[in-house]
């Protein structure tokens, strides 16, 4: 076999052990590294660099970053030679990258790649070069921790309503309002405890999910005629992705309060199409059998999730209306699970 391609099958290799479940490796703390960012408008350029490289023939570096708010978009390696595809999984990617045929390996400073992200929502993020394998021209393996994170600070500054403050839901506003997909009154205020209707909290969850506002999906609600413009994108889109139905008169209903079972079945919808989860998880609830027989297989989701929680004494509520604060609550956590 050659030197060449025992060195491809070595950077596979490595990958492949990378990801093996429970595998343990040593790791000691690396200087070196460094990650520079560059900003243009949504578009996040992150360089990776190593200032001291000695005799490197190959690498593989994971980076993290924030699936919220950033979207990845590409990743260039300058350096000669062969690069594995990217591999990318919900807020993490992995870069390998080798030399090829009866070569040293490289010193001094070297850019190990520049990955590119599209900044997709409001709020600070951050970007972290979790770990580095280092292989060098006698194929002997080096394993990294660098420990090297950019924080990415958010141009949007979020106004926190008075009437949030020291509310139970005051950091949980402050996040949904950042990201854009909550907002408050003309009167200054959020109204945290009020009643959130079946039109405004598909239009939350539909703004949080990036649902276009230019969508054009038909709605076949009767009472279509009553909902406002800067709704129909959003309900249109839940009506066809089978997130939301109506009623059996075929009514919307977008002013009603919308219940917490209700809610939650809508969440669940979004989260999986099956929207069942493990019916056991209700059995901490001792009102669980006033769930409507509908809304039980996904408020259970929701529950395995940790999207939905009990209100205290053990008690589910599923006929309560929700509350502009808890629905925020909710499509955090929905959003932090990775939906």
């Amino acid at each position: 076999m050659s030197r060449k391609s025992s060195l491809l099958i070595m950077v596979f290799m490595l990958l492949c052990l990378a990801i093996a479940p429970g595998r343990q490796t040593s790791a000691k703390e690396a200087d070196g590294f460094e990650l520079s960012v560059a900003e243009a408008g949504d578009r996040i350029d992150v360089t990776v660099t190593l200032n001291d490289a000695k005799d490197m023939y190959a690498y593989d570096l994971v980076l993290k970053f924030d699936p919220v708010r950033l979207a990845y978009e590409d990743a260039k390696l300058s350096l000669s030679g062969f690069a594995v595809k990217p591999k990318l999984s919900r807020g993490e990617l992995r870069l390998a990258h080798t030399r090829v045929g009866e070569t040293p390996g490289r010193n001094g400073m070297l850019e190990l790649a520049v990955v590119g992200f599209q900044r997709i929502r409001g709020g600070d993020t951050y970007v972290k070069l979790e770990s580095v394998r280092l292989v060098d021209s006698k194929l002997e393996k080096e394993e990294l921790a660098p420990n090297s994170s950019m924080i990415l600070r958010s141009s949007v500054v979020a106004k926190l309503p008075a009437d949030v403050a020291g509310h139970w839901s005051e950091e949980a506003v402050r996040e949904a309002m950042e990201l854009g997909f909550a907002t408050g009154f003309g009167d200054g205020t959020f109204r945290p405890d009020e009643p959130v209707t079946r039109l405004e909290a598909t239009v939350l969850l539909g703004k949080a999910l990036l649902v276009s506002e230019a969508g054009e999906s038909e709605i076949s609600f009767t009472d279509v005629g009553v909902i406002p413009l800067w709704g129909l994108p959003y309900v249109g889109e839940a009506a066809r992705s089978g997130w939301l139905n109506g009623y059996g008169d075929g009514t919307f209903r977008g002013g009603k309060p919308i219940a917490r079972q209700e809610f939650a079945t809508i969440i669940a919808r979004a989260m999986d199409a099956s929207a069942t989860g493990n019916a056991a998880v209700l059995s901490a609830f001792g009102d669980r059998h006033l769930l409507a027989p509908w809304a039980a297989g996904p408020t259970a989701l929701a529950v395995e999730r940790g999207i939905l929680q009990g209100q205290g004494g053990g008690l589910l509520n599923p006929a309560a209306t929700t509350t502009r604060a808890e629905a925020v609550t909710m499509i955090l956590r929905l959003l932090a699970s990775g939906g």
